[in-house]
């Protein structure tokens, strides 16, 4: 009965080898509006070097995976009227942005993972089982981490308006006989690239998105000035956000609304 339970373990414990998951992350929320730009998105290219070991635990290929997710976060970020996938940038003459991923990082880590299976090993063979039970159920460190990297060009001039490494990592502790299983590596890594997600849509925002929303507050204050009005146009010319506004003065409106 002893080697029976030590069996079983010892195959729950490395069953990580043994099997396949899809590629996991969190749900996509969709934008309430819809934006302006269209921007096409070439293949993400898969630049890394010595750490695919990861990949034999997908079902389908990780790369591919993060261009669909890519693809929608992008749609999610309310900028965009369109993102379209191309092989090559020149396929969309319509494009106002060419958008070109590269991803050099999609990895677990649990520190000491090769010493943590010997030791459970041993102990299940000293103890029948019940010693690599009960050392499989105590936690341990679970890291994930993504790098990517971003270059965006505007297609009219060629300029290239963002071009960045993004590094996503996140940290759980889990059980040491759950912390390498298929599932556990997918949504580790699926929970870096979040991170690194966001602070991408973060970025994009800065750089395309419509900065109505401060000046919009501004404006409503100053509506509720008996004495005030106001005309705002928003001017996009060589790469950045120029502001013009214009503040018609009824009665004693000292102070101009300012615009950056």
């Amino acid at each position: 009965m002893k080697k029976l339970i030590f069996a079983v373990f010892f195959l729950v414990f490395i069953s990580g080898c043994a099997t396949k998951s899809q590629f996991t992350y969190d749900p996509i929320v969709a934008p309430e509006t819809t934006g302006t730009i269209v921007a096409v998105m070439t293949p993400v290219v898969d630049s890394r070097q010595d750490e695919k070991e990861i990949d034999k635990f997908y079902e389908n290929d990780p790369a591919q995976e993060v261009q669909l997710i890519l693809l929608k976060e992008l749609m999610s970020t309310g900028l965009f009227k369109e993102v379209v996938a191309v092989e090559n940038i020149s396929d969309e003459p319509d494009a106002e942005f060419f958008i070109e991923p590269t991803m050099y990082k999609l990895e677990w880590m649990v520190p000491g993972h090769d010493a943590m299976v010997t030791k459970a090993f041993v102990t299940s063979m000293l103890t029948g089982g019940v010693g690599g039970v009960i050392y499989g159920s105590t936690k341990t460190d679970v890291f994930g981490e993504t790098n990517l990297h971003l270059k965006i060009t505007e297609a009219k001039t060629g300029n290239v308006l963002l071009e960045k490494n993004y590094t996503g990592k996140h940290q759980e502790k889990m059980a040491k006989i759950s912390c390498d299983t298929p599932g556990t590596r997918t949504m580790m890594v699926g929970k870096s690239l979040k991170f690194a997600v966001e602070e991408i849509k973060n970025d994009l925002g800065e750089l395309l998105g419509d900065q109505n929303t401060k000046l919009t507050m501004q404006q409503k204050q100053l509506t509720n000035q008996p004495d005030g009005k106001y005309v705002c146009a928003k001017l996009k010319r060589e790469n950045k956000l120029r502001w013009v506004t214009q503040v018609r003065v009824a009665a004693g409106y000292r102070e101009p609304l300012e615009g950056k």
